[in-house]
């Protein structure tokens, strides 16, 4: 993922250094993006021995309680989602002030990216995202799930799939009565 963000929209949020560990466990390779909830970086968990995204929660010195419980939501609900097309979510954790989410890392691009480069896609292309991408939301309806943000920043794409990622405005639908 490329960083899109220009220094004046990191508003609230500081950047982590490379090298920075995170509860004696994550260790910041590079900032990958930013989002309107927190900055995104490529992490290596120390324990498990594998990379992993890690969104660290935009705070000016400490979360306030609305934007906690919209992390917890998104990973609650995201981790009753299994699907070869939505990004996993591991876990939330706190290092000091700072609050984070760790989940899958796809090693791709946004789809706004490739589509701010590219201007387009061609037809075979854009259907086998539009798939991927039908069966992520599908699995989510399947477990009453509603995302509310589908848009080209919340897609990423790898070489062979496009996944669905940030969770975070997802609502549990309700039965119509």
């Amino acid at each position: 993922m490329t960083l899109d963000a220009t220094r004046t929209s990191l508003g609230t949020g500081r950047i982590l250094a490379d090298g920075t560990v995170l509860s004696e466990r994550y260790s910041i390779i590079r900032l990958l993006g930013v989002g309107g909830m927190g900055m995104v970086y490529l992490a290596h968990d120390n324990q498990l021995d594998l990379d992993v995204a890690l969104k660290v929660l935009r705070s000016g010195g400490g979360a306030n309680e609305m934007q906690l419980e919209r992390f917890r939501s998104e990973l609650v609900l995201a981790r009753q989602i299994s699907h070869r097309n939505v990004v996993r979510i591991h876990d939330i954790g706190q290092s000091g002030e700072l609050w984070y989410i760790t989940m899958d890392f796809v090693d791709g691009e946004s789809l706004k990216h490739v589509l701010d480069l590219e201007g387009g896609l061609d037809a075979a292309r854009a259907t086998s995202i539009a798939a991927d991408l039908a069966d992520a939301l599908a699995e989510a309806h399947h477990a009453e799930i509603v995302h509310r943000d589908v848009k080209p920043a919340n897609v990423l794409i790898s070489n062979d799939r496009a996944y669905l990622t940030d969770l975070a405005s997802h609502v549990r639908s309700t039965p119509m009565a």
